[in-house]
């Protein structure tokens, strides 16, 4: 309770039931706090307790209460502007965030008895609390007016990336970023030190100041390359041990346990949206959402080998029944077994990674050739992945040409959103993005016009990629079906297939066509 006491001030002679008769303090509405308990997911699932506002209890408040953060996309593209720079990565936790910011809205409360001999004196809420409606956009607005007083502005891609012009010794000239998520700062510069101690004057920052070796519940550590070159890897291997190691727990304590199912996320003939089996009671409902709050997370730091199975799992989380529990632990289990989403070395030949420094993106795309409902699309900047997609065609197509199509202009407009971010960045962009498809005909045709397309949807698709090659913002080229990235993010036989291909060290090289 000491560091969260400055956020109430007492009313010293004043009663509760003069407070409820309006008479005093007259706008100021109740509002009760409680003590919760709960798990922090930094990967040690480490226990904290916290005093939280009833803000479910209240009506919205007139001013925004919106609260936005980074994306993993824009996390993704600055450590490997960090990388290509040679500058310098360091986080920080802001301390009790929501406490530097004034409350805006009019609420009373009475103490409990966390606040020991003030237990039952009436308290003016002054700071915000976490559970108040309108305390997130309060502490954005407080550290963005921060921002702004040591020289940051925000980039239009994404609000909670930060950039600043500077130079380096060299007199070479960059850009400084800050990315915000809540309270956890990632700041990227050639030396740190300096706007972290600038932060550090104005707020309390914890101890760990610093290179991280842990972001957003992923692991960070900084890697030599081949060429030796350093980049950041980012991975969720121990949010991963602590989140298997929870459910392995809840099932001895049920008195079964996570059974070995094979080598795949779950079987390929599953289809959850045909399972008949009974719905899960309130309790193993709120359990089986937890799980896939799990497993969607799991996906953003990097397992996209599990994206398909988790998407069509997630599409039940209203009503989910047995089944469908049954293939969350059938998922957890792979994992477990395969913690590691990269088992070897990948082999490309350089007509695929072009050796000039120079940035470039290049995309894979492909939608599932067994029902044609799922496009794949996989975003790559200089040997990093930036956006795997794995979603559902609104359209059932009678022939592949028009699915591939349809995923193709989805890529393209994926593409286009990463081009405009990165030169929001303030990163250069060099000729136009490579998109490699296996389906010879739709590369003939987007590059060289040669069949009609009858349905006016795929037509939109077709003239919407034409469009983007006619501006220079991509090239189309053809890719051997085996060795798609995009497969790695559907389900099936293919796709494990197309794991071994890519990540095996003695596999052959990659050949591309243009």
């Amino acid at each position: 309770m000491s560091n969260v006491r400055i956020a109430f001030d007492k009313l010293e002679g004043i009663t509760e039931e003069e407070m409820r008769s309006g008479k005093i303090k007259p706008g100021f509405k109740f509002c009760d706090t409680h003590m919760i308990f709960d798990i922090k997911m930094d990967g040690k699932f480490t226990r904290k307790a916290r005093l939280v506002a009833d803000g479910h209890k209240t009506n919205a408040p007139a001013s925004i209460t919106y609260l936005s953060v980074v994306s993993r996309d824009s996390v993704r593209i600055c450590l490997m502007a960090a990388s290509l720079n040679g500058l310098n990565v360091f986080a920080c936790d802001i301390g009790n965030a929501y406490l530097n910011a004034n409350c805006r809205e009019k609420f009373w409360t009475i103490a409990g008895p966390e606040f020991g001999s003030e237990k039952g004196s009436v308290m003016i809420i002054a700071r915000e609390l976490y559970g108040l409606k309108s305390s997130g956009a309060a502490w954005r607005a407080k550290l963005a007016e921060t921002m702004s007083e040591i020289g940051y502005f925000p980039s239009q891609a994404d609000p909670d990336v930060w950039l600043k012009a500077a130079n380096k010794k060299d007199g070479t000239p960059y850009y400084k970023y800050m990315l915000v998520y809540v309270d956890d700062i990632l700041h990227i510069a050639e030396d740190p030190k300096e706007d972290m101690a600038l932060i550090n004057s104005i707020y309390r920052l914890k101890e760990s100041v610093g290179p991280p070796d842990r972001y957003l519940g992923g692991s960070m550590e900084r890697v030599q390359l081949q060429d030796g070159s350093v980049a950041w890897s980012m991975n969720c291997v121990e949010y991963l041990q602590g989140a298997i190691s929870n459910v392995d727990n809840y099932l001895n304590e049920c008195g079964s346990a996570l059974k070995n199912y094979g080598k795949r996320p779950y079987p390929s003939s599953y289809c959850p949206e045909m399972d008949v089996t009974l719905e899960l009671d309130a309790e193993s409902m709120n359990r089986y959402q937890q799980y896939i709050g799990v497993l969607r997370w799991t996906i953003e730091l990097g397992r996209i080998n599990v994206n398909t199975e988790v998407s069509c799992l997630s599409q039940n989380l209203a009503s989910p029944r047995e089944g469908h529990m049954h293939a969350v632990y059938k998922i957890f289990r792979y994992l477990q077994k395969n913690l590691s989403s990269n088992p070897g070395r990948m082999v490309f030949n350089g007509a695929y990674l072009e050796t000039d420094p120079k940035l470039f993106a290049n995309s894979v795309t492909d939608p599932d050739e067994w029902n044609d409902f799922y496009p794949e699309a996989a975003e790559k900047l200089p040997a990093k992945k930036v956006v795997p997609l794995g979603k559902r065609q609104n359209t059932v197509e009678s022939l592949s040409f028009g699915s591939e199509y349809i995923a193709l202009r989805i890529c393209t407009e994926m593409i286009e959103a990463l081009r405009y971010k990165l030169r929001c960045f303030g990163i250069p962009i060099d000729g136009p993005a490579e998109v490699y498809c296996d389906n010879q005909s739709v590369v003939t045709n987007s590059s060289i016009p040669s069949s009609v397309l009858n349905k006016r949807h795929n037509a939109i698709c077709y003239h919407r990629v034409r469009e983007a090659q006619a501006a220079g913002t991509i090239k189309v080229g053809w890719i051997m079906g085996e060795y798609n990235l995009a497969e790695t993010t559907m389900a099936g036989d293919l796709k494990h297939r197309l794991v071994h291909n890519i990540f095996n060290n003695d596999a052959e090289p990659l050949e591309v066509k243009t």
